[in-house]
């Protein structure tokens, strides 16, 4: 963002947010209830469920756009949910040492989120760059579910598994994890923060009574995925990578079936991404949608011809064989180039294949 954008957007949150978060020290201090911190989280939160754009650092074509309450949603609400966060993080000695810097060098003057930024790096000797990113520069938000638990008898103790999902939107944290009891013990783990889905694992004396996600509360997270907005698909397709989407390509594909698509393009990227995971019958699914388009040539062409791919990799070759003759149909000449797995999708390409089965290459370098 340039420097001569609006102070009081970009850069108010964090003397705000430290602000509050020093309010909230006082408060914790004297026993007294946290319900206006917690307010602040559901500020944001109740922004995000409105699936309002909430990115801090947003440049000026974005901020035209944020007609809603920025001061209570974005600069209190977010504001002080990203210190919270960020001090689970860093931990609270390192946190507030942070906080009496900032006093320190920047009481009385402006302090940009990139100068905050410079001093939590040098105060924990960490590369926090991953935490900025998403929490300052995006519009993603947090989301994690504990997907299941079992606790088993295991010798003269237990033996409890639980599992913590991440959702395909949401920012990528290390959350905490209570594991409760039926003894009155407590347990807690973290779970890793780059993993999509985390694995925890604890011994104990006495079986499980409950698994608590976020016990302190000190994360403004959701404890359920927003629902997706048939407008936003085209943009989620787009953000895959042509190789190696993995179970993410499945994700969006399952969002995606459900809701009225009308550009073929979006459904040619989704099938070939989901055939470079394996997940075949998705792909056909989602290349059958070009057909059923009846767009361009062009692409019912291709879209044909890497249906009869998957049905060869499925074992269906007669079904195979009738998606190369259906694409011979609408062959103009043309050809397209899949470079990621050195083929060329031409005629030629395709009457070879009414020889001889489909057989999936190896990615190229």
């Amino acid at each position: 963002m340039s420097d001569d954008f609006p102070y009081s957007y970009t850069s108010s949150w964090v003397h705000i947010g430290l602000g509050i978060y020093t309010d909230r020290e006082w408060t914790l201090a004297r026993n007294l209830g946290l319900e206006k911190h917690v307010g602040f989280f559901e500020r944001y939160l109740d922004g995000v469920k409105k699936h309002y754009d909430t990115t801090v650092d947003a440049p000026p074509s974005l901020l035209k756009l944020q007609k809603y309450d920025l001061n209570n949603i974005v600069i209190h609400g977010k504001g002080f949910a990203i210190l919270s966060a960020l001090e689970w993080v860093v931990g609270k000695d390192n946190f507030e040492r942070i906080a009496r810097r900032c006093l320190k060098e920047y009481g009385g003057r402006r302090m940009s989120w990139r100068d905050f930024k410079k001093i939590c790096e040098k105060e924990t000797g960490e590369n926090l760059s991953w935490f900025f990113e998403q929490w300052v520069r995006s519009n993603r938000y947090l989301c994690y579910q504990i997907k299941s638990q079992t606790s088993e008898k295991v010798n003269d103790g237990y033996a409890t598994v639980i599992t913590v999902k991440r959702d395909l939107d949401s920012i990528q944290m290390p959350i905490p994890v209570k594991a409760v009891f039926e003894d009155g013990t407590e347990q807690e783990k973290t779970t890793d923060r780059v993993a999509k889905t985390s694995t925890l694992r604890f011994e104990s004396q006495a079986k499980l009574k409950e698994a608590i996600l976020n016990p302190d509360k000190n994360l403004a997270m959701l404890s359920e995925p927003l629902p997706i907005l048939p407008s936003e698909i085209p943009e989620r397709v787009e953000k895959l990578p042509w190789t190696g989407a993995g179970e993410s390509a499945l994700e969006v594909f399952r969002l995606s079936e459900t809701h009225k698509i009308d550009d073929p393009g979006v459904w040619l990227k989704l099938g070939l991404v989901l055939f470079d995971g394996a997940h075949y019958k998705e792909s056909l699914a989602a290349l059958k949608r070009i057909v059923d388009l009846k767009g361009e040539k062009e692409l019912s062409f291709v879209a044909l011809v890497w249906m009869g791919h998957n049905e060869d990799l499925l074992g269906e070759r007669e079904k195979a064989i009738a998606c190369y003759r259906e694409a011979l149909k609408y062959d103009t000449g043309g050809s397209m180039r899949h470079d990621q797995y050195g083929i060329i999708i031409n005629r030629g390409w395709v009457e070879e294949r009414l020889k001889m089965p489909f057989e999936r290459p190896s990615k190229k370098d």
